[in-house]
């Protein structure tokens, strides 16, 4: 299938600036990508409840917003981290799908502000992210949750770090996570970017990962790259991808690798669509299926 529709309209629009975020700092590399957003975003949908907070993390204060839905819980607890290749993205930016996602899976969602590159390197983002679930679960009925139904969301390198919290409760002794959610998560950071896609894409990755670690090294790591990790005794994981992402094949990979370790995996590719659909849902119809349909997964968990 050709890129769909709603994504040529969007490249056609005179609305995204194309200078290359290779050529920025990380500071402007923020800046352009919350102005690119900003025409294609939509006024979240309404939950009942949205307020800001922040809890004591390994290096200080952390910022949440959590998300409450609508009706009586206690609802199952989502822990999300925002996308940004672990340099750009903010609360701010993932407050449209943090919103669809809370109402479409009925549950409290606890959108995490971690710590990003290059200010904060490798493994600052996922420590920050796993203080945040340790903190979720200890304040889930305070939050109007419920702990044993306790979920990771996140989109590309967000996805990474719900993949990575899930390898760090299960070794750390952690808090009982019983569903990965990833959305086209960049699950080996030592692979190099697909020719097909052009050497701009190979200078746009090499532009965060260089900035996120601070040598080659640290790349192979199982915190970096959970595709390279032992993945035995994880959560159930569903998997979002997109038909022209450069990090599916990778994906595709880790759903394989994880059911051949004994973890329930479903998967779901979204034809047409490139990387990083799932930041507007409300521009792009493949957004919100997918939460739509990330959003059942949650539902399906037993209620206590």
């Amino acid at each position: 299938m050709p890129l769909h529709p709603q994504v040529v309209a969007m490249m056609k629009s005179g609305l995204i600036d194309t200078k290359p975020i290779y050529e920025l700092s990380a500071e402007e590399g923020r800046r352009l990508d919350a102005s690119n957003l900003r025409p294609f975003n939509r006024k979240p949908a309404p939950v009942a409840k949205k307020s800001r907070t922040r809890f004591r993390g390994p290096a200080g204060y952390i910022p949440v917003i959590v998300y409450t839905p609508k009706g009586i819980g206690p609802f199952p607890v989502i822990v999300y981290y925002h996308g940004g290749g672990w340099v750009i993205g903010s609360l701010e930016t993932a407050d449209e799908p943090a919103s669809m996602l809370c109402n479409r899976a009925g549950a409290v969602v606890v959108s995490v502000g971690y710590r990003l590159a290059p200010e904060h390197r490798f493994p600052a983002a996922p420590e920050d992210c796993y203080a945040a679930a340790v903190w979720a679960h200890a304040n889930a009925r305070r939050l109007g949750g419920d702990p044993e139904r306790l979920v990771v969301e996140g989109d590309s390198a967000g996805g990474n770090l719900a993949a990575v919290v899930c390898l760090m409760a299960r070794d750390r002794g952690g808090p009982p996570i019983v569903l990965q959610l990833l959305v086209y998560p960049a699950v080996d950071n030592t692979a190099k970017s697909p020719k097909k896609f052009g050497e701009a894409e190979a200078a746009t990755r090499e532009w965060f990962l260089s900035k996120y670690f601070a040598g080659p090294s640290d790349r192979s790591k199982p915190l970096a790259s959970p595709l390279l990790a032992d993945l035995h005794g994880l959560p159930k994981a569903a998997i979002v991808t997109g038909q022209y992402d450069p990090l599916t094949a990778q994906c595709n990979q880790f759903a394989s690798k994880l059911r051949s370790s004994g973890v329930p995996v479903v998967k779901r590719e979204f034809q047409g669509m490139p990387h990083a659909f799932w930041d507007l849902p409300g521009y792009f119809d493949a957004g919100r299926e997918a939460a739509r349909w990330l959003g059942l997964q949650v539902r399906s968990l037993r209620a206590p």
